[in-house]
Formats: C-alpha cells, structure tokens, sequence
C-alpha cells in the first residue's frame, strides 16, 4: 500500500507502479497521483493513474463509498463557488488498472481513460460533473466499467454531458490521435449493469471508429434529457458491431436507442435485442439513419410513443 500525503507528494505516481499497489491520498482517498505542469512541476488539476503493470498482478485503486473522492476549491480537479468546473478527477494512462469502489464527484471530467487497454471500473460513483463522466478515449481498448453510478454530468456544459463515453468524434482525431486520418479504436469496451441517469447529453454515446463493444443490464433514468449538441438518447451508437441487450429505463428527450453514419462505413451492422422500455421515450426504442445500416432489432412490443422502430424491425418477441 503507497500512501500519498498531498498533491506534491501524489505526483511520484505519474512514473512507474509496483503491481498491485494501492495508491490512496491522507485522507483515504485512492489517488494516481497529480498531473504535472511545464517543467514537470506538479499541478493541481487532477489524480493520474500512470503505472504500468502486468495481466497477473493488476495495479489497484480500491475505495470505498464513504471515502467521498470528492474535489475541493482548495485541491486537485474541482468546481469552483461560480460553478466552473475544472479538471479530471481521476485520469487513467497505465495498462490493466482496476480501479474498485471509488466516488468522484465536483470536477470538469469525472475518469478519463488515455490509451490504457485491459482497465476494469467497478463500483464507482460518478457525479456532478461539468461535462462527461467516463470517457474511453486514445485507443483505450478492452476495459470494462461495471456494476457502477453514473449521474448528473454536463452541470457546467451541457452539450458535452455524456455519462460514458468511447472513442474519439471524428473531428476531434487530429487532436488525440494526432492525425484526422488516424481513428480513436477505443475498442470492445464493455459496459454493464450500471445505473446511468440525468445526464443532460447521451447516456453513453459510441462515437465512429471503435468496433464490437457490448452494452448491456444497464439501467437508464432521464439520460439524455437536454437534447443539446443532438444528444436525446440513452445510448447513441455511430461504432460497428456492437450488441445493447438487456437494457432497461425511463425518460429521455427523443429516442432510447439511436444509430448514426457520421462517416461512411461506420455505424453499421449494431444489435439491440431484449431492451425495454418502461415509459417517458417520446420517440422510437431504436432509432436508426438508415435501414442500409444493417441495424438488427430483436426485442418485445415496446412502450416507446413511436413504437419499436422506424426502420424494419428482424425479430419481434412477444
């Protein structure tokens, strides 16, 4: 167990991890360790979580419930008394971390994974955040976040209140892969049995470019209720060959389910079976641009005011 005592002394975590260390701050916080400034001076925006580590002994963040990852004005990522929230409260970089049972709350971006494959998020509690809460992004390729909360994102920026968030939009490629030619892969990402709610943009938004991830047993409260920047949704799908199954919910500003082609050769060939919906989706259960897409809708009578689907729907159960 490596104890960090401020935000200076969290910074050693930016180099490397002995396997299965549990970084935790003074306070029994989990940290990574904060982020470094010009001249590799600490700042105080943020905890990083850089180790790298092996398959058989993961580096370890653990927490729990009661130690409240939360971010005051005076410390790390934070939200400001005029409401400006700054920061990431947890930024992820090193491959295989589990990170288990933490809280973050109060900052501009909730977890932030960049480029590390193999992450496990498990019972966190994520909220209050001034754009996006989880976001999958530079590559970051088979994680998996699960059995956690996520609510209340975009208090500050509402067009950007995602609750989980894969890959990269295409027009923001050249800036986190370095080229607009190169695609964020943020590949078979794995997103179950969460609760997602009021989140002002999608629940989860798939973005164009990653491929085969699952969704599924997730629980959807008001998850897209602002309809800003075109998020409406509980979940909006412009990846290829993902399956969302066995989702469930209520309230959201149009559709449960959409699919999108913002670029050619992508959203294509997704799955949605056995989802329901339980009241409050103005619009279609699933909602797709085009029957070309290959969208594959197998799923009972649903309580959507539009019905199952606008485009033909391959199997309905009853």
């Amino acid at each position: 167990m490596v104890r960090s005592t401020d935000a200076r002394s969290a910074a050693g975590y930016d180099h490397d991890c002995d396997p299965g260390a549990q970084p935790i701050d003074r306070h029994g916080h989990d940290v990574g360790g904060a982020d470094r400034g010009a001249g590799g001076s600490p700042t105080r925006s943020e905890h990083r979580a850089g180790g790298r580590s092996v398959h058989q002994r993961p580096v370890r963040s653990r927490g729990g419930r009661h130690r409240i990852h939360s971010h005051h004005p005076d410390r790390f990522a934070r939200c400001d008394p005029d409401h400006r929230c700054r920061g990431i409260g947890l930024h992820i970089t090193g491959e295989h971390w589990k990170v288990l049972g933490l809280s973050v709350t109060n900052s501009g971006k909730g977890i932030v994974l960049d480029g590390p494959n193999h992450a496990l998020i498990s019972g966190v509690d994520v909220g209050k955040t001034g754009t996006v809460g989880v976001h999958f992004s530079t590559g970051s390729s088979d994680g998996i976040i699960e059995n956690s909360h996520i609510y209340d994102t975009g208090t500050v920026t509402p067009d950007y209140g995602e609750g989980v968030y894969l890959g990269s939009a295409k027009s923001n490629w050249s800036k986190i892969m370095g080229s607009s030619r190169v695609m964020d892969q943020s590949d078979r990402i794995i997103v179950r049995n969460n609760q997602i709610s009021n989140t002002s943009t999608e629940g989860i938004d798939i973005k164009e470019g990653t491929t085969g991830g699952l969704i599924t047993g997730n629980l959807f409260t008001n998850a897209g209720y602002s309809g800003a920047n075109y998020g409406d949704s509980w979940v909006d799908v412009k990846g290829n060959a993902y399956t969302i199954t066995g989702n469930s919910g209520s309230g959201t500003k149009t559709d449960a389910f959409q699919v999108h082609s913002q670029l050619d050769g992508w959203g294509m060939d997704n799955t949605f079976a056995e989802n329901t919906v339980h009241g409050g989706v103005p619009g279609s259960e699933v909602w797709s641009e085009s029957p070309s897409l290959g969208t594959v809708i197998s799923s009972k009578v649903s309580k959507a005011r539009s019905g199952l689907s606008n485009v033909p729907v391959t199997e309905q159960l009853r």
